[in-house]
């Protein structure tokens, strides 16, 4: 059934100034856990940016708990979409860190506006980095697939 799935893509940064990584990371992997939700989470040193995916109730807790969390000052959604499919591995949080990402996620943040084939690509490199762990996400073809194509 459409629209039984959501995405919602956010970025956040930490309320302390400095990424405390594990516990994020142990908190993030937990709630998705219990949310029953998949997540692919890039970590630039400082914030996030972190796609969750699942049932759309299910996605909803998971957003109410970080939302609540006291380890993010800011969380902006970038994206919020239901989907016919669900695009992540089968893990609740899989994780990779870029500080290279660290001016992309912080005009996020400030409110830039991103562009949906942008978008599209940043999911798409997070992605990629996770399943190589070696190649830098500014590498990829933006015409590589149709990730998120059912969302829109």
């Amino acid at each position: 059934m459409f629209g039984h799935n959501k995405l919602v893509v956010y970025v956040g940064r930490s309320k302390s100034g400095r990424w405390p990584a594990e516990v994020f990371i142990k908190f993030a992997r937990q709630a998705a856990a219990q949310a029953q939700v998949t997540s692919a989470l890039l970590d630039d040193g400082m914030g996030v940016f972190h796609m969750v995916q699942g049932p759309a109730t299910a996605v909803d807790h998971f957003m109410a708990a970080v939302t609540l969390s006291r380890r993010l000052r800011h969380v902006r959604i970038v994206c919020e979409e239901r989907q016919l499919v669900r695009d992540f591995p089968s893990e609740p949080l899989v994780h990779v860190s870029d500080p290279s990402w660290r001016q992309r996620i912080t005009s996020l943040l400030n409110g830039e506006h991103v562009e949906r084939e942008d978008l599209w690509h940043y999911c798409k490199g997070v992605l990629h980095r996770i399943d190589n762990r070696s190649e830098s996400p500014s590498d990829l073809d933006a015409d590589d697939g149709e990730w998120l194509a059912s969302s829109y």
